[in-house]
């Protein structure tokens, strides 16, 4: 239980330091690899295969960010999006 709790601080501080340094539209793409290995993990270590509504859930939430962050690049407005630390 130890172990779980340092790497789930770890890796929420590794976030905190993702949005210093990058914009959100940035880090986002990567929260939907999360869902990927979540997935995955969940199919191989405990057997369970996602149903067609979980993929179709999850091909929704990742096409909308997706193309919400192709939308915001077309704009022009993550050029300057840098927040001062």
């Amino acid at each position: 239980m130890a172990g779980v709790a340092a790497f789930g601080a770890l890796g929420h501080w590794l976030l905190i330091l993702a949005h210093k340094h990058a914009p959100a539209s940035t880090v986002a793409p990567f929260f939907y690899v999360q869902l990927l290995w979540a997935t995955l993990l969940g199919w191989i270590v405990f057997g369970e295969a996602p149903d067609r509504w979980t993929l179709v859930g999850g091909m929704i939430v990742m096409g909308s960010g997706l193309y919400l962050l192709s939308r915001e690049r077309a704009k022009g407005k993550l050029l300057g999006t840098d927040v001062p630390a």
